[in-house]
């Protein structure tokens, strides 16, 4: 199978149920870095978008609220922003504290890596802060890596 028809491939097999982790990095305690967070998405694709729901399933920060899913798959290369339900955050002892408000969205970017089987990249959660009343400036809340894959079932 040549290039490009891998790239076809990947771009028109992507429905489906994924599992990915994600591994916190820069901005998180010095505790949390590195620590993992399991999680699952069920994504439709139509036309190299795709919008779906992720659930978290394992980890550090876990939350109980379903997040939606949106983004776009370019040949091999994916970006989506995942929104949860609420915001939430680790209050330092492993509690998860939640607020009314939806989340601030989380972009994701990455690559199928032909040799693991897995979409590989990055992630970061970003805030536009207002800064002296006319300019948004943004603001890392976090970031880190993640992979996800396609499941068999």
């Amino acid at each position: 199978m040549n290039c490009l028809q891998k790239i076809y491939f990947y771009s028109m097999d992507f429905s489906g149920k994924y599992t990915g982790t994600l591994w916190y990095g820069k901005g998180y305690p010095s505790s949390q870095q590195k620590s993992e967070l399991s999680f699952e998405m069920n994504l439709k694709e139509s036309d190299n978008s795709f919008v779906g729901i992720a659930i978290d399933t394992d980890g550090v920060g876990v939350s109980t609220d379903p997040a939606t899913v949106k983004g776009i798959i370019n040949g091999i290369h994916i970006e989506f922003y995942k929104v949860y339900k609420r915001r939430h955050y680790d209050d330092g002892n492993g509690n998860i504290i939640y607020e009314e408000a939806e989340g601030f969205p989380i972009y994701y970017e990455g690559t199928y890596n032909d040799e693991t089987g897995y979409y590989e990249g990055s992630w970061k959660y970003e805030v536009a802060r207002r800064f002296l009343f006319f300019f948004k400036i943004p603001v890392s809340l976090g970031s880190g890596t993640f992979r996800l894959k396609k499941s068999e079932d």
